[in-house]
């Protein structure tokens, strides 16, 4: 045999090359001098499966006798012709970020498959950091002359966040609307105050009205200008159901929704260099200082007054990814990774300290907080949009979920006390 061509067909995740390097390192250890070079060629493209959009990178590679790769194309996620001779040695890209170019891929094959590229695409640009993000890849994949973003500001909505709105949609030259919804707000208390509830719209029930408002603004926006919406929720938010059904969680496309805030502060440093400014506001992106995190301004759903999203960021990131992506993981072994003291070996064993959890009676208060959320909001995630898959564990196909109550078995039951047990006598 002088070459072997392996012809795939296989979805990106993040990392994907780095792993078949490593399978490709592992041949060599096997097979030593009897190793030919492999043409490895794949597919290109998108295909939707429902809940799931999945990702065809191409990334057709030639590896030498060393397993290592000797030429790649170079055109991410597009079909493109190379031509070499084998034994050639070029140049191969950095993957350093090749997340933003499949995002971007994502977009524009969901475009062209679904809408054939004429539909205008709906964003509330609310200048939080996950609706920058979404606005800068729908501009960045598709041009700005179909992108329409809408600010709907209530009384919670500071002028910084709304400025921050403005300027984006300035810097990427799309179309941008603002305006007020108390008034339809206090119509909806007065319309619900009618059927015999009075004074019933109040705490997370008036939350929820001004989310599901902002939902039917951009549906009947989207039905005007003859477009869809984008969806701008990402996977924490997901996990925990940290989203209005008909109003946040509504949309034509998950641009976002397979990343947690984590990997979407990582993805706006991307953006910023691609586009060679500062096109992701600065006061949106955290400074991280030893072990600490600073927000200038910390992320909010700006529903109620000083409103902060609960979530322990970089803590919880680090949890609902080794909980779903694989190789997957269960609570308990969370738990017994705390009981072993394991934990503190792991690069999240800063944040756990950071947010307190070190303490055992914190750590499994905030887990037991976690997993009620992720169990009750299962009904919320069937019902999501599409999500674009960039990592091997996605809610949808690769996590497959049923709509069941929580059970607590008796082995968690026992590692819930042994763990409740480390705590400090007062």
């Amino acid at each position: 045999v002088d070459v072997i061509v392996n012809i795939s067909s296989s979805p990106w995740t993040l990392r994907k090359e780095l792993s078949r390097e490593r399978r490709m390192a592992e041949h060599v250890a096997h097979h030593g001098s009897a190793m030919v070079p492999l043409i490895y060629v794949n597919v290109c493209g998108m295909q939707n499966t429902g809940k799931n959009v999945l990702l065809f990178d191409g990334d057709s590679t030639c590896y030498g006798v060393d397993g290592k790769p000797m030429v790649s194309c170079n055109d991410r996620f597009t079909e493109e012709l190379c031509i070499f001779t084998i034994g050639e040695k070029r140049d191969v890209l950095a993957t350093d970020d090749k997340l933003l170019d499949a995002l971007l891929a994502g977009i524009r094959e969901f475009d062209r498959q679904m809408f054939q590229s004429n539909v205008k695409w709906i964003i509330g640009l609310s200048g939080g950091l996950d609706s920058t993000i979404n606005a800068t890849l729908l501009t960045m994949a598709l041009g700005s002359q179909r992108i329409v973003g809408y600010n709907m500001a209530s009384r919670y909505n500071g002028p910084e966040m709304i400025s921050i709105a403005k300027n984006l949609a300035s810097k990427l030259h799309i179309a941008y609307h603002e305006g007020n919804i108390e008034e339809l707000v206090s119509a909806t208390a007065n319309t619900v105050d009618r059927f015999g509830y009075p004074d019933k719209v109040v705490g997370l029930v008036h939350e929820n009205v001004q989310a599901r408002l902002r939902g039917h603004l951009l549906s009947t926006f989207a039905a005007i200008e003859g477009g869809v919406i984008i969806n701008n929720g990402n996977k924490v938010e997901l996990a925990l159901g940290y989203a209005t059904l008909y109003g946040d969680a509504i949309g034509a496309l998950s641009t976002l929704g397979d990343l947690t805030k984590v990997q979407l502060i990582e993805l706006a440093h991307m953006i910023n260099r691609r586009l060679g400014q500062e096109t992701v506001a600065s006061q949106l992106l955290p400074k991280i200082e030893g072990n600490s995190i600073l927000w200038e301004i910390a992320p909010s759903a700006e529903l109620k007054d000083n409103q902060v999203d609960p979530m322990k960021w970089f803590y919880h990131d680090w949890l609902i990814r080794y909980l779903i992506e694989y190789p997957t993981h269960n609570v308990l072994d969370v738990m017994r990774l705390y009981i072993s003291g394991e934990w503190r070996t792991l690069d999240v064993a800063p944040w756990l300290i950071h947010y307190g959890l070190d303490r055992p009676e914190a750590f499994i208060a905030d887990l037991e907080w976690v997993m009620n959320l992720w169990t009750k909001s299962v009904f919320k995630r069937i019902q999501f949009p599409p999500i674009l898959t960039v990592s091997r564990g996605a809610f949808g196909n690769d996590f497959r979920e049923s709509q069941l109550t929580s059970y607590r078995t008796p082995q968690y039951e026992l590692l819930k006390q042994e763990i409740v047990k480390k705590a400090p006598i007062v």
